[in-house]
């Protein structure tokens, strides 16, 4: 009787915890090629010179790595330690990053890069929200954030 109940507790959680994902997600075009961003987006010892929301990120950019990272939020700096999920050059680095306690909040963010027609780079910033926290989290101001990165890579990247 007692593993029945537990796995309807289970069975419900998971339920419930998958259904509390979110999405953030935004995008810029830059004049610039796709490799210059790549470069400017994994230089992370010059984070602090452009990177308004991010700005730090230390360690070895390599899929399966774990690296430091320090954001700027609204009430302080906050440090994460996500593990590098893709790093595909000129194209992917997506990273993932879990909360303390399982299933309280975890997350996937990746960054792409795909070549225009003129040479320039369309430039996406996405982030998955899952976990009981997911549904309490700020989206809009999430994605002013990515908006302001995305806009300080593209004047970084467009700079000659």
């Amino acid at each position: 009787m007692i593993t029945l109940s537990v796995l309807v507790v289970l069975a419900v959680g998971l339920g419930f915890y998958s259904y509390c994902g979110r999405s953030v997600r935004a995008e810029i075009d830059i004049a610039a090629a796709p490799e210059r961003v790549w470069q400017i987006l994994i230089d992370t010892s010059h984070y602090h010179e452009w990177q308004p929301t991010m700005i730090a990120l230390e360690g070895v950019v390599r899929r399966g790595e774990t690296v430091k990272l320090v954001v700027k939020t609204a009430v302080g700096e906050r440090i994460f330690y996500p593990t590098l999920l893709v790093v595909e050059p000129n194209r992917t680095l997506a990273w993932r990053v879990r909360g303390a306690f399982p299933g309280l909040l975890h997350a996937r963010h990746d960054f792409h890069i795909a070549a225009k027609g003129d040479g320039g780079a369309h430039f996406v910033q996405r982030e998955r929200l899952f976990g009981w926290q997911a549904r309490n989290l700020d989206t809009d101001a999430v994605r002013r954030n990515f908006e302001l990165m995305n806009t300080a890579l593209k004047d970084r990247a467009e700079r000659r």
